[in-house]
């Protein structure tokens, strides 16, 4: 949004527009901070680890599995996860 000055520029635009604006501004602040984070990153690749930005920006995530589940068996099941750990707390209430 900073290349319109400010907020009141987007709002004399019709709404479909200006929701379509600040959405793109949205995206390309979330590109500009994951261009950050790959130049820190870039610094230390080597010939194997190298990946391009656009790997990095948009991962494929193929190791996530689609599991069609009801809302109940997945709070079952994280009911079970959490009736499996040992809860402790120290004297300030700290797990």
């Amino acid at each position: 949004m900073s290349r319109y000055g400010n907020i009141q520029n987007v709002m004399h635009l019709d709404f479909e527009d200006g929701a379509e604006l600040i959405r793109k501004a949205y995206e390309k602040t979330a590109e500009d901070k994951a261009w950050q984070m790959y130049l820190t990153k870039y610094q230390n690749m080597t010939e194997k680890s190298y990946m391009p930005f656009e790997d990095f920006y948009n991962p494929r995530n193929e190791h996530i599995e689609n599991r069609n589940e009801s809302a109940e068996e997945i709070l079952d099941e994280v009911k079970a996860m959490m009736n499996s750990c040992e809860w402790r707390s120290d004297s300030n209430g700290i797990i």
